[in-house]
């Protein structure tokens, strides 16, 4: 019944939908992955989740509702926060996630943030949820039952159950405008593994140029929104992956390149913030007696590597560039616009930055204040930003009238947990605590060969 009752709240929202209007942001709905869902510091929760980009642009585009699956501090899963400690400083979570509480739960419909967490374009086609677990103490599936809920209910046509996929979900609302920001999945965990993997740790280009244009060509068919298609940043720039550079300062002997296990890294290799634990350990000191750094995941164990090679930072981009070209052919055969938030994200960790008065921000982990404590979402104002920019676009391409945001004021209100910016600390000599670390594998490990499920960010109740 109370399936039934949700499908029926949600074909009756059908009616409700103005029309004509040059750009209706009255029904506003965000498919993404975590950016999207507002994820900050490795954690989803409320304080954070109404800064995310979307909700940021719904309040200034004035639309009446913009639902969110939001959740109690600590978050699920729970924020990371920087300790200071007498052996160094350390990343770790804020507290245990099983004390938060998604107090939105029982909204009706489904929410107009269907960004989720770890998912990629295949998840986003096909993946489900169900509430009824997370009644039952089942945290397996964690993210995606928060956010989807229901996992199948009666085509209005038919009566015949289907899928309530997030695209599915989508289209149940009939939306009146649509962004679409998906695809950062499918090739992060080659960065956060150091092994770029075609079917392991990387979708191949082959299958995203199948999938997305099946995805955009649902939205476009079985909706009237107006729709606009986000292209990607390219992740061998995030700061998890350019914080540690590939050499050791050793006193006595000055600067000298990393051992890894594939021999003496290049100057033009990176190390994983994730390695700088063992190098801490004595780990890559090229010296006799002291164990190389791994470089490679091992798909036995699963132990992630921890060094990107040149060939392999090059395979990365092509990838990426791969799923940014699938996306504008998409844009152009259904004659949707593309905001290109790839490039922004790519200027906005390797460029200059930006400058509010006297504060000057970068995407330097922690010294450049853009990025969050997991060295791989924006923090609030990375957010403020990513919307102001997408604002500025939606008012030339639509004739669009939403006044911007006041960035200053987001930059330094921060409502959960302190984070000025910049911070005065070097992110390379900051290490992520047991618990810190495990919940980040659980997000950002593929599924091996052999290894049973993955135990990512929608799978496991550690985060």
């Amino acid at each position: 019944m109370k399936r039934i009752l949700i499908v029926a709240s949600v074909l009756a929202l059908l009616g409700a939908v103005p029309a004509g209007a040059q750009l209706d942001m009255s029904n506003y709905v965000a498919l993404g992955d975590s950016v999207t869902a507002g994820l900050v510091s490795g954690g989803l929760v409320d304080c954070y989740q109404n800064l995310s980009y979307p909700a940021l642009l719904a309040h200034q585009a004035g639309s009446p509702v913009f639902e969110m699956p939001l959740i109690s501090a600590p978050g699920i899963p729970s924020v990371l926060q920087l300790v200071s400690l007498a052996n160094g400083t350390v990343i770790e979570p804020v507290g245990d996630f099983t004390d938060s509480i998604p107090y939105n739960a029982t909204y009706p419909l489904p929410y107009n943030n269907l960004g989720i967490p770890t998912a990629t374009l295949y998840d986003m086609l096909f993946q489900v949820g169900d509430a009824e677990n997370l009644a039952a103490g089942n945290f397996d599936n964690v993210v995606y039952d928060l956010i989807l809920r229901i996992p199948q209910v009666p085509d209005p046509s038919t009566g015949e159950l289907i899928d309530f996929t997030a695209i599915a979900q989508a289209v149940a609302l009939q939306p009146s405008f649509i962004t679409v920001w998906i695809g950062f999945n499918d090739v992060l965990s080659a960065v956060y593994t150091a092994t770029p993997v075609d079917g392991v740790t990387m979708t191949p280009v082959e299958t995203f140029a199948l999938l997305y244009p099946q995805a955009i060509g649902a939205l476009v068919t079985q909706t009237d929104a107006d729709i606009v298609l986000f292209t990607l940043g390219n992740p061998v720039d995030l700061p998890f992956a350019t914080t540690v550079p590939p050499f050791l300062d050793i006193p006595g002997l000055g600067q000298l390149p990393i051992m890894g296990s594939n021999g003496l890294l290049t100057p033009d290799s990176r190390v994983t913030l994730l390695g700088a634990d063992l190098l801490a350990q004595g780990y890559g000191i090229p010296l006799e007696g002291y164990p190389p750094l791994p470089e490679d995941l091992n798909l036995v164990t699963g132990e992630p590597g921890y060094v990107l090679r040149p060939d392999e930072i090059l395979a990365i981009g092509t990838q990426v560039a791969g799923f940014n070209a699938v996306i504008r052919e998409t844009a152009a055969q259904f004659g949707l616009p593309v905001f290109e938030a790839g490039a922004l994200v790519d200027e906005a960790l390797s460029g200059d930055g930006y400058t509010f008065g006297a504060v000057n921000l970068n995407g330097d982990f922690l010294l450049g204040g853009l990025m969050s404590f997991d060295a791989i979402h924006p923090q609030q104002i990375g957010h403020a930003i990513i919307a102001n920019e997408l604002i500025d676009f939606l008012n030339q391409t639509y004739n669009a009238n939403i006044p911007a945001l006041n960035l200053s004021s987001i930059l330094f209100d921060n409502p959960c947990i302190p984070l000025p910016a910049p911070l005065e600390i070097d992110g390379a000599n900051v290490t992520f605590s047991p618990a810190a670390r495990e919940a980040l594998d659980r997000m950002y490990m593929p599924e091996l060969p052999g290894m049973g499920p993955a135990e990512d960010g929608s799978t496991s109740a550690a985060d």
